[in-house]
């Protein structure tokens, strides 16, 4: 009986100090905002949605074979440059 309470109090001890903690992280990254803001500027008011990123990515082609369609091609040989025109 005496652990379990010894337990139970220790848990909510530690729910007290991890609600402490998220409210100082919450105010820290309200500070770090407003300091980024002043140092850079505040952010891109015309940024991408995620949802408009995922879907840019989901359209993306891999850079290989972007480089394939222009006619260029990895090297084969290490003593040749890395990338070499394709006639």
């Amino acid at each position: 009986m005496a652990n379990e309470e010894m337990l139970r109090n220790e848990v909510e001890t530690l729910k007290s100090e991890n609600a402490r903690l998220r409210e100082f992280n919450d105010l820290l990254q309200a500070q770090r905002k407003e300091y980024l803001d002043l140092l850079c500027g505040p952010g891109e008011q015309n940024a991408p949605s995620e949802e408009e990123v995922m879907k840019g990515m989901k359209n993306a082609i891999p850079f290989g074979q972007f480089l394939a369609e222009l006619g260029i091609t990895r090297r084969e040989e290490p003593d040749q440059p890395l990338f070499r025109d394709v006639p």
